[in-house]
């Protein structure tokens, strides 16, 4: 059982989350932008406006694995880059999609 982080300050995608992973995983939710602790994903519910912060953006990609959920019709700022840790979803996704990230991020 890997332990997944959950950073989701609007509570928008909590229960998405915890109904597809949290069977097979440990979620802890987080409501504010802050180290996690120890953890083997962090998913990221962020605003374009904090997808906008360069630090921010290095700060959650020193976690480890970084998925981010971003709404379907906001643009992705150049600032974010999909990388070795960093990756996107967009919102609305189905199940399998979380679930693919979970095994992109190699999680037990």
């Amino acid at each position: 059982m890997a332990r997944i982080a959950l950073i989701d300050p609007s509570g928008r995608s909590t229960t998405t989350v915890q109904a597809v992973l949290g069977r097979m995983h440990d979620i802890i939710v987080r409501s504010r932008i802050h180290a996690p602790g120890d953890c083997d994903l962090v998913i990221a519910d962020l605003r374009y406006d904090d997808l906008a912060d360069t630090a921010l953006l290095r700060s959650l990609g020193s976690f480890g694995p970084v998925l981010l959920l971003v709404d379907r019709l906001e643009p992705i700022p150049a600032s974010v880059e999909e990388g070795a840790t960093l990756s996107v979803l967009r919102k609305p996704f189905d199940a399998f999609e979380l679930d693919l990230a979970c095994v992109w991020a190699r999680l037990p």
